[in-house]
Formats: C-alpha cells, structure tokens, sequence
C-alpha cells in the first residue's frame, strides 16, 4: 500500500547540547577547579527564544543537571530554551555558594545568548525541593548584585518569571525546623537555624521579598511532610503583601516530590500559562 502524507511545514528538531561548563567553581579545599554544568535543550536553528532554567533538588546535598530532563522536555517542545543546572553541594560549600553558583549560570547565558538561542531579555527559572529554595532565592535576588562574582559581571543575573516546585522559604518557622530537613538546614547555613537566626534568615526566601521581585507561580502539595505546604504560604503571603504578582497552586495530598502530579497535564498546563505569560 503507497501512502502519502501532506504534513505541515515542520518546526526545526530539537537538539541537547550536554555538559556545557558554564563556571570554574573552587575546588578540593580551594586546591583545585571544579567545572559546573549545564544542558541546554533548544531548537536546531538560530532564533532567539524565551529560557527557562531548571534547577534540581536533593538536600542541596545530591545534585543533577540531568534529573527531571525528560519530564521537562514539554517546554522546549512549547517554544522556550531549556537549560538544567548543576551547582555545588554543602559538602563543597555553605550557603550562599549555591546562590553564586546560579547567578553564575544566569550570567552565562547572556553571555551567551546568540550561541544557544536564548531571548536575554525572558530568561524565568523553575526548581524543585533544594531547586525550589535556590529559585525563589533567584528570585527574590533579582537585580541585587551582592551575590555575582566571578565571571560575565558585565551581564545580569536577573529573571523575569520564577516558578518553584515545594520550595523552603522560612529557616526560622518552628514546623519546618520539626522535619527531616533539619540536619540539611544545619549544613546549608553552617549551623544550628536555632542559634544562627541571622545565616537562617539570610538563606530564606521569606526574608528578601521586594516589591521589585518578578512574578512567581508557587507550586506545593498540601500532604508535603518534608517541606510543609505553609512555607509556601509563607512567601505567597510576603510576596502578596509586597505587591509582587504571585500565585500558589496547591496540589491536593501531593507529597514531597510526588512526579506523577506534579508532572500531570493540569500542572504542566498550568505552568506554561504562567512562563507563557511573563516570557513570550
């Protein structure tokens, strides 16, 4: 049987350029580089394109560019750049080297721009868990140059849309210092969240919300028992009393890190909305 098929023109193929090192971190007691990298999923042709940066989570402790990549390749699929970061662990340094380490990435894809189809101008940033943090960080952040250093100090580390996924935001509110997480608080700030009340303000989101912040679009599950679903509340309702433009979209029983909803056509409808609105 001979078929044949009258297809519409087609959008160029989606292509992953993987392990760009977009940083020379320090290394082994400062002794040593240590390369941080990025993926980055575009198009195959040369027009510049709205970006958006995934930041995975772990503790802030366990960290890959390529966790969640298939799961976000729908994005690049809807007309945006994808990039996923990697960044260094608390056992390489506390808090704010994390932060550094993304506004370092940020940077570099303005730097960038012409060679990995990135719109410069609509870059918005996405993360999860420990990515959610670093994102509202990214955030909240926005435009304050305190954080940049190293290389690109010429461009900005700026982003026009953040959409973090359960993220924590309070390191001083007494339900979060009750989980799990605890020991993770200890290791990112470099102590105890009970005593080091200034480093625990100083890492959380909550506490450096301006009315200049970008749009947010906050994503939680009401039966987190991780990250509870009120550290979201938290900076809705800082970011709201600012002035801010922000969302919260709570997911009915999702639990920490739960894919199968937080990945679910509603969520991810919901999320191109969002990026849609603010980056294109």
């Amino acid at each position: 049987m001979k078929t044949t098929l009258h297809l519409p023109q087609p959008l160029p193929p989606l292509v992953m350029a993987e392990g760009v090192v977009y940083k020379q971190a320090p290394g082994w007691y400062g002794a040593d580089n240590m390369p941080l990298r990025l993926n980055i999923i575009r198009r195959k042709d040369d027009i510049p394109r709205p970006t958006i940066l995934w930041i995975t989570g772990g503790g802030w402790q366990n960290v890959s560019k390529n966790a969640h990549v298939p799961a976000m390749v729908y994005l690049a699929e809807a007309g945006f750049t994808l990039v996923t970061a990697e960044y260094r662990t608390t056992a390489e340094c506390p808090h704010p080297g994390q932060l550094y380490d993304i506004k370092a990435a940020v940077r570099y894809l303005r730097a960038n721009a012409s060679r990995w189809n990135i719109d410069p101008d609509h870059i918005g940033i996405m993360g999860e868990s420990a990515g959610g943090h670093l994102s509202a960080m990214m955030g909240v952040t926005s435009g304050d140059p305190q954080f940049d250093e190293g290389d690109n100090l010429n461009y900005s580390s700026a982003v026009q849309a953040v959409c973090p996924w359960y993220p924590p935001t309070d390191f001083t509110a007494p339900e979060f210092l009750a989980t799990d997480a605890f020991s993770l608080l200890v290791m990112l700030i470099g102590g105890d969240p009970r005593t080091h009340i200034e480093e625990a303000k100083a890492a959380s989101p909550a506490y450096q919300v301006k009315p200049d912040n970008p749009p947010f679009l906050i994503i939680h599950g009401t039966g987190d028992t991780l990250v509870p679903f009120s550290q979201s509340e938290i900076l809705y309702e800082k970011l709201v009393s600012a002035g801010v433009p922000a969302d919260l979209l709570a997911i009915e029983g999702a639990g920490h890190g739960d894919d199968r909803l937080f990945c679910s056509p509603e969520v991810k409808d919901a999320i191109l909305a969002f990026f849609r609105r603010h980056l294109m």
